[in-house]
């Protein structure tokens, strides 16, 4: 059983691919750090921004990092689902397949 696991995990890349269709772009696996840092950075971003807006600092007073509640911080992540979208599309066809 465990062998025809592997198997098929073994052929399931390229039958993504080949179905994903010509306009798929799929990024490699190594640039996954690269990827998350940069969406790290957005939100760093984007926190500094809303605070900055509000009249805030990145710290408060007592040294503690100051944040921004959930309602704020929906905002920054409507922005980036959306602005992910195919991204997102592409990874679940490729793992749902």
């Amino acid at each position: 059983m465990a062998a025809l696991r592997s198997s098929r995990r073994a052929f399931l890349p390229p039958l993504c691919r080949a179905f994903a269709g010509p306009g798929c772009q799929l990024a490699p696996e190594r640039g996954a750090e690269r990827r998350d840092a940069a969406s790290g950075r957005e939100k760093e971003e984007f926190i500094h921004s809303r605070l900055k807006a509000k009249g805030l600092e990145l710290r408060a007073g007592s040294g503690q990092k100051a944040t921004l509640d959930a309602e704020e911080m929906a905002d920054f992540y409507k922005e980036f689902l959306s602005k992910n979208f195919l991204k997102h599309m592409y990874y679940n066809r490729l793992v749902q397949a």
